[in-house]
C-alpha cells in the first residue's frame, strides 16, 4: 500500500504537473485566442471597411463610367460638329477664293478697260485740240474771208457807184442831144 500509496502520490504530482502544464498550456491558448479573436475582428472590420470602400469604388467607378460615357458621346458630336464645321471653312474657303479669282478677274478686266478709256480719252483730247486749232484756224480763215468779202462788197459797192455815177453823167449828157419826145 505504501507502494502504491507512494505510486499513486507519483502519479498524482505527474497529473498535477500535467495539469500544471495543461493550464499553462490553456491560458497560453486562451491569451492567443483572444489574440486571434481580436485580429480575426479587426480582419472583419477591416474586411467591413475594404468591402465598404469597394461599394463605394464600384459606385465611383459606375458614375465615372457613366460620365465617360456622356464626355464620349459629347466628344464624338463635337468631333462630328468639328468635322461638319471644317467641311464648311473648306466650303468657304473655296468659295472666297472663287469669289476673290473672280473679283481679280473684273478687277483686271477693268483696269485693261480704264487703261484703254485712258489712251482713247488721251487721243480724244489731241483730236480735239488738232480740231480746236483747226476751228481756229477756220474762224480766222472765215474772218479774214468775210473781212475780204466785206472789202469786196465795199469796193463792189464802189464800183458800181462809181459806174452808176458815170452812167448817169453819160446819160445827162446824152440826154440833152437826144430829143424826149424820139425815144421809144
Amino acid at each position: 500500500m505504501l507502494d502504491q500509496f507512494d505510486t499513486s502520490e507519483q502519479r498524482i504530482s505527474e497529473l498535477e504537473a500535467e495539469l500544471a502544464a495543461a493550464q499553462e498550456k490553456l491560458a497560453l491558448l486562451e491569451d492567443e485566442k483572444r489574440q486571434l479573436q481580436l485580429s480575426v475582428d479587426q480582419t472583419l472590420n477591416e474586411t467591413a471597411r475594404l468591402t465598404r470602400r469597394l461599394t463605394e469604388s464600384e459606385n465611383t467607378l459606375t458614375a465615372t463610367r457613366a460620365q465617360l460615357g456622356k464626355v464620349e458621346a459629347s466628344f464624338a458630336e463635337a468631333y462630328a460638329e468639328r468635322g461638319r464645321l471644317g467641311a464648311a471653312l473648306d466650303e468657304s474657303k473655296e468659295q472666297h477664293q472663287a469669289e476673290r479669282n473672280s473679283l481679280n478677274m473684273r478687277l483686271d478686266a477693268l483696269q485693261s478697260r480704264a487703261g484703254t478709256a485712258e489712251r482713247l480719252l488721251a487721243e480724244a483730247r489731241q483730236n480735239l485740240l488738232a480740231r480746236t486749232e483747226e476751228v481756229r484756224a477756220f474762224d480766222r480763215k472765215s474772218v479774214e474771208a468775210t473781212i475780204g468779202r466785206n472789202n469786196s462788197e465795199k469796193r463792189l459797192a464802189q464800183i458800181e457807184a462809181s459806174h452808176d455815177a458815170r452812167g448817169t453823167d453819160r446819160k445827162n449828157q446824152l440826154a440833152p442831144a437826144v430829143p424826149l419826145g424820139t425815144c421809144r
